[in-house]
């Protein structure tokens, strides 16, 4: 645990309060899309049959993750792309689950729901964020910034 806190020190700027770290990471992926058809036949008696399909397309996206930690906790806000119907988070953020930070790596997994917890990849040194989850891949160039000095673009 010390090593963490060590680590985090690292990230802090202003010396005094918790140690904040906010990222924007521009990017894309490919998420995989499932379509589902149905069709309905009737005999001259009245019985019925339905036909159903599923198929799954490949489509490639481009989106914006964000990723932010106080001290040691982290959440993640992930491309809606590779998101489930089902999930929980607030307001898009996931609680990071298994945070591990080191000098040059920062991971983790997105608590999305109970069988879905994509894993991703920081790199400390490049800023390249990697995610991979079950409906497709994300990876992005990440920028910091800080959030209470940052001032409106337009």
């Amino acid at each position: 645990m010390l090593e963490v806190i060590l680590l985090l020190a690292a990230l802090q700027t202003d010396g005094v309060g918790p140690i904040v770290l906010n990222l924007s990471c521009a990017g894309g992926g490919i998420a995989e899309i499932s379509n589902g058809t149905y069709a309905n036949a009737y005999d001259n008696y009245g019985n019925s049959v339905t036909i159903t399909g599923r198929s799954s397309n490949a489509v490639n996206y481009r989106s914006i993750t964000e990723f932010r930690m106080i001290d040691d906790e982290g959440q993640i806000r992930l491309p809606k792309a590779i998101l489930p119907p089902i999930r929980g988070g607030t307001n898009g953020w996931f609680e990071v689950k298994k945070l591990e930070i080191s000098e040059t790596r920062i991971t983790g997994k997105a608590a999305v729901n109970f069988l879905n917890n994509p894993e991703f990849t920081i790199n400390r040194l490049t800023g390249i964020l990697s995610i991979n989850s079950k409906k497709g891949s994300f990876t992005g160039e990440c920028k910091a910034y800080d959030e209470a000095k940052q001032k409106p673009k337009f």
